[in-house]
């Protein structure tokens, strides 16, 4: 599970929903706005295209992971980076 500083509330989500950049693909749509924050957080929409409610949520489940490990690899490099110097 992502950790709640890299989650975005309902408030903020709806925000980016409205303003955010949207970027379209097969499975479903991708939308940014900048953040003043440090960090990044994210939350995620899938079409129901993709299947019924099930299925959505599994692939929701799956696209966190996929978000917590890259974020987990970043801040790992990140840290190498620092002891180098």
């Amino acid at each position: 599970m992502l950790s709640r500083k890299n989650r975005l509330s309902s408030k903020e989500f709806q925000n980016v929903f409205k303003k955010g950049k949207r970027a379209k693909g097969v499975f479903g749509m991708l939308i940014g706005l900048p953040s003043s924050n440090n960090f990044p957080r994210f939350g995620y929409v899938v079409s129901s295209k993709i299947g019924n409610a099930v299925y959505r949520h599994k692939m929701t489940r799956r696209l966190r992971n996929i978000t917590r490990l890259c974020i987990k690899d970043q801040k790992q490099q990140i840290m190498e980076k620092s002891h180098h110097f």
